[in-house]
C-alpha cells in the first residue's frame, strides 16, 4: 500500500499535514521534484520502508511528525538545503535497514531537534556536504550518527547515549566540526576512521567505554585512506572505563590539548593511549597540554601505547 505520492511541484508553497497513516508497505510520504512543500504533523506507524521520502526535491521543511517505523523514518536524496525539525522517530525493531533519518547525496541539510531511538542508525550521512546537526538526542541506537564521505559539516549540541557501537562514527570526512555534543555511556563515544581534518571541541565524553577513538583500516588495501590532523581540544574526558582518548596505530598528526582527562581508566598506568605517528599532546604555540587526574605533579604525563608520547607541558589546574 502507498501513503502519499507527489511529484513534480515547482517553487509551490505547499502543505502536507495531519494524516495518519498506518501499515504501509513502501514510503508513507513520497515527494520527488518537488520543491518548497512542507511536511509536518503526522502521525506514521507500521510500515516496512520509509516514513517521509524526499528525492530531487529543494528547501522543503519536515517537521513535528511522529514516526514509529521498521524502515527509514526519514530520508532524503539529492535534495538541497532541506531542512528536518523536531520529528520523533523510533526503529520497532533492529533489522540492517533501519535507518532514523537518512540524508544522502545532499547539500546545506539542517537537521535539528529531533529525538531519534532503537534504530540500526540514529543518522546517516553520506556524501553530503555543508549541513548543521544540531541539538538531537538520539538514544539506543547501534551507531547514533554514521558519517561518511561527508565533509564541512558542522555538529552541535547533540546528546547521544546508550548507543552499542558508537555514538558518533565519522569515516572517509574531512573538514568536519563537532562541539558542544554530549557522549554519554556509548561504547564508543566518538570514532574517527580514515578522515582528515576533523575539529573535536568542547565536548563532554562521561561513561563511555571508550571517549574517542582514532583509528584506520588496512594499509596496502584499495580503500585505504589515512587518517590526519584530527584535533581534539577543550573537551572534558570523565570516569569513561576505558581510555580517554585512543589513537590506534597508523593516524598521523593528531593535535590533542586543553582537555581535561579525570578518572578514565582507573586502575590502569594512564587516561589516554597512543600507537599513532606525530602526535602532538600539548599546544606547540603556547606549550600548554592537558589536565591529568592522575598526574604525579612532578614529571611528564605519560600516554599509554607504543608511540613511547608524553604530555610534556600538563596543567597543575582543570583548565
Amino acid at each position: 500500500m502507498k501513503g502519499i505520492y507527489i511529484t513534480q511541484i515547482v517553487e509551490s508553497s505547499v502543505k502536507i499535514h495531519n494524516n495518519t497513516i498506518i501499515g504501509f508497505n513502501q514510503s508513507a510520504i513520497s515527494l520527488i521534484e518537488a520543491n518548497y512543500v512542507e511536511i509536518y504533523d503526522h502521525q506514521i506507524t507500521g510500515g516496512f520502508f520509509t516514513g517521509v521520502s524526499l528525492s530531487d526535491s529543494d528547501h522543503c521543511h519536515i517537521h513535528d511528525n511522529f514516526i514509529t517505523i521498521d524502515g527509514w523514518g526519514i530520508s532524503l536524496y539529492n535534495s538541497y538545503y532541506c531542512k528536518v525539525e523536531n520529528n520523533y522517530v523510533e526503529g520497532l525493531k533492529l533489522n540492517e535497514i533501519n535507518f532514523g533519518i537518512a540524508v544522502i547525496d545532499s547539500l546545506g541539510t539542517k537537521v535539528r531537534n529531533n529525538h531519534v531511538l532503537n534504530c540500526v542508525y540514529g543518522f546517516y550521512i553520506f556524501s553530503s556536504n555543508y549541513g548543521i546537526i544540531e541539538n538531537n538526542l538520539v538514544e539506543n541506537c547501534e551507531r547514533g550518527v554514521h558519517f561518511q564521505m561527508t565533509y564541512y559539516t558542522n555538529f552541535t549540541s547533540n546528546t547521544f547515549v546508550n548507543n552499542s557501537l558508537s555514538g558518533v562514527y565519522i569515516e572517509k570526512g574531512r573538514n568536519n566540526t563537532l562541539t558542544l555534543n554530549e557522549l554519554r555511556e556509548n561504547n564508543v563515544g566518538i570514532e574517527i576512521y580514515e578522515s582528515k581534518y576533523n575539529l573535536v571541541a568542547n565536548n563532554s565524553f562521561i561513561q563511555n567505554y571508550i571517549g574517542l577513538n582514532i583509528i584506520v583500516g588496512c594499509p596496502g588495501t584499495i580503500s585505504y585512506v589515512r587518517t590526519e590532523y584530527t584535533t581534539a581540544k577543550f573537551n572534558l574526558f570523565y570516569n569513561n572505563t576505558n581510555y580517554g582518548v585512543r589513537i590506534a596505530r597508523y593516524p598521523y598528526f593528531s593535535h590533542i590539548f586543553l582537555n581535561t582527562f579525570y578518572l578514565n581508566n582507573q586502575g590502569g598506568t594512564s587516561q589516554a593511549y597512543d600507537y599513532g605517528t606525530s602526535t602532538l599532546w600539548y599546544d606547540h604555540s603556547l606549550n600548554l597540554g592537558n589536565y591529568w587526574s592522575d598526574w604525579d605533579l612532578i614529571d611528564e604525563y605519560i600516554i599509554d601505547g607504543l608511540a613511547n608520547n608524553t604530555d610534556p607541558f600538563p596543567f597543575i589546574y582543570n583548565p
